[in-house]
């Protein structure tokens, strides 16, 4: 028996067991559509207030890709600071930054989930027309039959079953497999993460208390230009340290040229950006990141714990 309704995609949910917080109730809601995930009261008003068949879709299919990752995500309002208790990521912040631009990206997500799924090659993996369609973030199960079907034509999946209500077993072809490799090349699951910041005495503390310790406690090893030793010529190590990378981080306090320049290439090739700046530099933010969600901080520690709480919240 449910015990709830999923506040993304309306269907049957049960409640799991619920993440204490001193300032806010954060619910944990257990869907066979949208998987396990934490949801902040705010946000759950907010995500009920939306349309389901466009945004909430959405929404679904990163709160699922996060849960069969065993990583579950804490969706938080868009007004709301998540804090060091509820590392978590506003909606708004997903719709943003996490979830497919296009049908063609939405593609490519679905046949990364599917090889996800993939025990070895040729495996027949199954796919519920009722409760897999966030996987290939679909609104409904229509969607779900057309991408099915496109992929089936493009020679990445061939179909092995198929079910009278929809759906049915499929296994990645090696034209597949070969475009779930070329993706991982386009982002690379390195482990490194490459810091851009102005390299001046002032921002030391940021380095040292903040940007440094907030990347090695989420997991990832930082990288930043003048720590590493190099012979070739700078901008050409730069380059290959971006490639080398899981996503950057870019600190625009002061607004270097070269800051705003090394976020460009990393953006341009695909890879996550976390953009940071003081408090006191926001208001000059140059026009092109202005668009995006900046962790403003006070203190190098403010910058730790922020920082942390985003890259454990968007980068899996």
């Amino acid at each position: 028996m449910a015990d709830t309704d999923c506040p993304l995609c309306g269907g049957d949910a049960r409640l799991g067991e619920p993440r204490v917080d001193d300032r806010k109730p954060i619910k944990h809601i257990v869907c066979a559509r949208c998987g396990e995930y934490f949801i902040e009261h705010e946000a759950e008003g907010e995500v009920r207030s939306r349309d389901r068949s466009a945004v909430s879709a959405m929404l679904s299919g990163v709160t699922r890709e996060h849960s069969e990752r065993g990583s579950p995500i804490t969706l938080c309002y868009s007004g709301y600071a998540p804090s060091e208790a509820v590392p978590g990521v506003r909606v708004a912040e997903v719709i943003d930054t996490l979830v497919p631009r296009s049908i063609p990206d939405r593609i490519d997500r679905a046949l990364q989930n599917l090889a996800r799924r993939s025990r070895y090659p040729g495996d027949a993996v199954a796919v519920d027309a009722d409760k897999d369609w966030p996987l290939f973030f679909a609104e409904n199960r229509q969607s779900l039959g057309f991408a099915l079907s496109h992929m089936i034509r493009s020679g990445l999946l061939d179909e092995m079953t198929s079910y009278d209500q929809g759906g049915g077993s499929y296994a990645l072809t090696v034209e597949g497999w070969d475009r779930v490799e070329e993706l991982s090349r386009l982002r690379p699951q390195s482990r490194q993460a490459f810091v851009a910041m102005w390299f001046d005495p002032q921002l030391n503390e940021a380095w040292k208390d903040g940007l440094e310790p907030a990347i090695r406690g989420a997991g990832y090893d930082p990288i930043r230009v003048d720590k590493e030793p190099f012979n070739e010529r700078i901008d050409d190590w730069i380059i290959a340290g971006i490639r080398r990378s899981r996503f950057l981080v870019a600190d625009v306090t002061q607004h270097r040229q070269a800051v705003y320049f090394e976020a460009g290439f990393a953006m341009g090739l695909g890879l996550p950006v976390i953009f940071t700046c003081h408090k006191d530099h926001l208001d000059k933010c140059n026009f092109d990141t202005r668009q995006y969600n900046h962790i403003v901080w006070e203190s190098p520690d403010d910058l730790r714990e922020k920082l942390k709480n985003r890259i454990e919240a968007t980068i899996v």
